[in-house]
């Protein structure tokens, strides 16, 4: 039986689709965000299952933000442009993706879907693909050879990552929630010189990702420390399916890890929470094309990664 996570979502999918079986109509193109751990992986895996099979019997893509990491080299080189930024030593924020990488696969998504409209025929598209456990747990860009192939026609492209949504705050603006954030706040456990590049970086998402999005759905927790426990309970799953204690991170790693991704959490969560993501994107964009309401999916989940709620984030609030 499906989830009421899962239903949710669902129903939030289907209520935006153009009538099944017209491919004359784009893909409809859902976003998918969720913390590390939270269940957005798990969940994306269940909407291509649920929407590929009866009765919706539809062509689903989906990829992620994390295929799109900077290859090994690429992001070595960010890493030694910045050697103070703690925030860019490793893969995961905002300035360690390929948004070019990433535009091009909507790009060749839809260019895919629309010559299969005109002529029933098209070239099947390349999906990214990376590997985390490459170069000794550094990650690196999978081989193109090795790229997933998906063919058109397309009725949803879902495209899912832990920071999808968050944008960029003005300089100004970051430098006072920065200057009233308490001591203890995992904001300020870095310097306000490593955060503001992160937040440079931000501000090319919502023209090269965001702009390609129709539908956004948001998973989001009571608490966001939980996610220090869910990054743990990965490691052991992983200890107990390998049957083998002495791999992964320890306790204090998987901290470390953790907070380098605290500081988004704290910064661009509050907007992403009530505001729309629609409401004020750059051109070019489809979606503003039509009313942004009732877009933008909120489900709010307990420690165990149940749904306490569900919410339509219609507003634009001055955060």
């Amino acid at each position: 039986m499906a989830s009421p996570k899962l239903r949710t979502a669902v129903d939030h999918i289907l209520r935006h689709l153009p009538k099944p079986g017209n491919h004359k109509q784009l893909p409809l193109v859902v976003g998918l965000c969720g913390p590390q751990g939270s269940g957005k992986t798990t969940l994306t895996r269940q909407l291509v299952t649920t929407l590929q099979g009866s009765p919706y019997n539809l062509n689903v893509v989906s990829f992620s933000v994390d295929d799109l990491y900077l290859p090994f080299e690429r992001q070595c080189e960010v890493a030694s442009s910045n050697p103070k930024n703690r925030l860019l030593q490793y893969r995961g924020n905002a300035g360690t993706h390929d948004l070019d990488l990433g535009q091009l696969t909507f790009e060749r998504l839809l260019k895919s879907h629309d010559q299969y409209v005109r002529k029933h025929i098209a070239d099947p598209v390349p999906i990214p693909q990376y590997n985390k456990a490459s170069r000794n747990g550094r990650g690196d860009q999978e081989p193109l050879s090795n790229w997933p192939k998906v063919s058109p026609p397309y009725d949803i492209i879902l495209f899912e990552g832990w920071m999808l949504g968050f944008k960029a705050l003005p300089e100004q603006e970051l430098r006072n929630i920065y200057a009233r954030s308490p001591a203890n706040s995992h904001v300020r456990k870095f310097n306000i010189e490593e955060i503001i590049p992160v937040n440079d970086y931000l501000r090319s998402w919502s023209l090269q990702v965001y702009s390609y999005l129709d539908v956004f759905i948001h998973i989001d927790t009571e608490d966001i420390d939980f996610v220090y426990d869910w990054r743990w309970e990965q490691e052991e799953h992983m200890r107990s399916v390998a049957n083998n204690r002495n791999i992964g991170l320890t306790s204090e790693e998987v901290k470390d890890f953790v907070d380098r991704f605290m500081p988004a959490y704290e910064l661009y969560l509050p907007r992403l929470r009530n505001t729309n993501l629609f409401v004020d994107l750059p051109e070019p964009n489809r979606s503003i094309k039509t009313q942004p309401w009732g877009r933008h999916l909120r489900l709010l989940i307990d420690k165990n990664r149940n749904m306490l709620s569900s919410t339509l984030v219609d507003g634009k609030s001055n955060l």
